[in-house]
């Protein structure tokens, strides 16, 4: 058995969700233990690490660290604010090391250290899983093989659904490929190439910050990572500058690995190379522009964005019918914690949350977000039809704009998006 796994070198022509997911799941049935290898016709390389058919973990391609610094902001940001301090005392002291890669083996490390959850570290190693299956169905022609690997038992944070990390890879590419963005590489990076032409197609304001952001040294994920856009909105908003040839995207290294593995031994100066450039993608002031100026800038020259969390199907469609109508973009989810993290990526610009959501309850949701500074002034609304004195003081108490009382009719719909698209996004008392 375990030579007949070894054996062979596969390639497929157009590796689509359906073969992933055919593969995958033969892998389960057979209960395999070890590494699937893959490989683009323009030689990256990632490996998949699997117990018993589940994906453990996943690596490789052109970015791996860059990638692992990118989900360490956005899921283990305790981490990443202090990463320098902790790659110190990791140089300084043993830890368990498996047999996966070194970048699960920091995440497991935490996790025992209980400096983050196995919620956080899972939610990280599924969103890295993510964007590899997405990078994989770019490249399309692919070639893969297995090795076997009894020892692949170590720690598991987790054992991930592969055909739901396909699926909902594969949707974000359906999305990549009809926005005409099939041949843009999200791991490359955009460098104004004629600034003066540039400054006079654009507004002042979108120059300055193309010419901050736009140096040719930080890939279109990492930009949009630090400008807390969706990296879609980011990279249409430039291309008819590409098109023009004001701007082009250009491929960048990967950043060092920030620790010692069985194939690098990291030093001080690397170290401080991945912490220095984990605190570039945190948010600064001057960094955050949100009033880009034209309507070909950055993700707030867009349609705002108006999110609902609400396991009813029937109230979701309505909602995303009346909004798409009235013009806005609309955002909709049914789990409070997959939900968390998805507004963290999208930034709404107006929340409902249901009462009944599931995962966490609406008053831990909402009081999680308020926690975020991103999140400090966004109208927050609670859909409800409790109006009690008690339920006004958990409201507030959570940090809910105020509470909606779940009417379904477009009008009141409207009427509350509108007060808070018309006026500066302050809390309003729920008393």
């Amino acid at each position: 058995m375990t030579e007949s796994w070894d054996s062979g070198i596969i390639f497929v022509d157009n590796f689509v969700a359906s073969q992933q997911i055919r593969l995958f799941q033969t892998l389960k049935e057979n209960r395999f233990s070890g590494q699937l290898h893959f490989s683009s016709s323009n030689q990256l390389e990632w490996v998949f690490s699997l117990y018993l058919g589940r994906i453990i973990y996943a690596t490789g391609g052109r970015h791996p660290v860059r990638r692992w610094r990118r989900h360490l902001v956005s899921s283990l940001p305790q981490i990443a604010l202090k990463l320098q301090e902790e790659l110190d005392y990791l140089s300084n002291n043993e830890f368990n090391k498996t047999n996966v890669s070194w970048d699960y083996d920091l995440i497991c490390f935490w996790v025992q250290q209980n400096k983050v959850s196995r919620e956080q570290a899972n939610n990280a190693i599924r969103a890295i899983i993510k964007e590899i299956l997405f990078d994989i169905t770019q490249n399309k022609k692919i070639t893969y093989y297995l090795k076997h690997e009894e020892r692949l038992t170590a720690t598991q944070l987790a054992m991930v659904d592969s055909e739901k990390q396909i699926i909902e890879a594969w949707k974000v590419w359906q999305e990549w490929e009809g926005a005409g963005l099939e041949s843009i590489e999200p791991d490359f990076a955009p460098k104004v190439t004629k600034p003066e032409k540039l400054k006079a197609k654009t507004s002042e304001k979108n120059y300055r910050v193309f010419m901050r952001l736009l140096d040719g040294k930080h890939p279109l994920r990492d930009i949009a990572a630090k400008k807390q856009t969706n990296i879609m909105t980011l990279t249409r908003s430039i291309m008819p500058y590409c098109q023009l040839g004001l701007i082009e995207l250009i491929p960048v290294p990967d950043i060092a690995v920030p620790i010692a593995s069985p194939t690098n031994s990291a030093n001080p100066q690397k170290q401080q190379e991945s912490a220095e450039t984990i605190s570039s993608l945190m948010l600064s002031g001057e960094d955050y522009d949100s009033s880009v100026g034209d309507s070909q800038g950055f993700a707030h020259s867009q349609k705002r964005l108006i999110a609902c969390v609400n396991n009813s199907p029937l109230i979701s469609q309505i909602m995303k019918k009346v909004v798409s109508t009235a013009g806005y973009d609309f955002l909709g989810e049914s789990e409070a914690l997959r939900a968390y993290f998805v507004l963290l990526e999208r930034k709404p610009d107006i929340i409902f949350i249901d009462l009944e959501v599931p995962g966490l309850t609406a008053y831990e949701l909402c009081s999680q977000l308020r926690k975020l500074p991103c999140f400090a002034a966004t109208p927050i609304l609670l859909f409800s039809r409790k109006t009690g004195l008690l339920d006004r003081m958990k409201a507030k108490v959570a940090g809910f704009s105020e509470i909606f009382h779940a009417s379904m009719e477009s009008q009141s719909i409207l009427e509350i998006i509108n007060k808070y698209t018309s006026v500066s996004a302050n809390n309003v008392d729920v008393n």
